[in-house]
């Protein structure tokens, strides 16, 4: 009986396991978009193009995004905030494309240096928001957990 017990939490783990690397397929993402526009140690370079006030909600880009099967490049001529620009003008100018409120007229003679400054200081990448991150490794302490139900199955034998 003990044995259907663990080997039922067991497969509830590796269940687990890989919701988590389903959910992890955000960071592959973001990785894509920087890659396509250059925006790697940008203002752009975090969730937040595409994610609203938490991770789990998406603003306007993020929704035309996802409606578009992720693909970029169906997404460049549209104006997702509506704000006037297209997606492709903002992301240029390295504004938010889902954020009406920037906008890259809002670009001012400051502005326009600190973004030459982030795009060639590659260090490490601006995040300008307090967006929660997942914590690396996550999978692995659920993998030691099974490892160690797996141990005990093998000294109740």
């Amino acid at each position: 009986m003990i044995y259907k017990r663990i080997l039922l939490f067991l497969l509830v783990m590796i269940i687990a396991v890989a919701g988590i690397q389903a959910v992890s397929a955000t960071g592959d993402m973001m990785d894509e978009f920087n890659q396509e526009y250059d925006t790697n140690a940008t203002r752009l370079d975090n969730c937040t193009v595409c994610h609203g006030e938490d991770i789990e909600s998406l603003n306007p880009y993020g929704m035309d995004y996802q409606e578009n099967d992720a693909d970029l490049m169906a997404v460049e001529p549209l104006d997702s905030d509506e704000d006037g620009f297209s997606n492709q003008e903002e992301i240029d100018a390295l504004k938010f494309p889902g954020d009406p409120e920037d906008t890259p007229e809002d670009v001012t003679e400051d502005e326009e240096e600190s973004v030459v400054e982030e795009t060639l200081d590659e260090e490490e990448p601006v995040n300008d928001t307090e967006t929660e991150q997942q914590t690396p490794g996550f999978e692995t302490i659920l993998g030691v957990a099974g490892l160690l139900m797996a141990i005990f199955l093998l000294k109740k034998k």
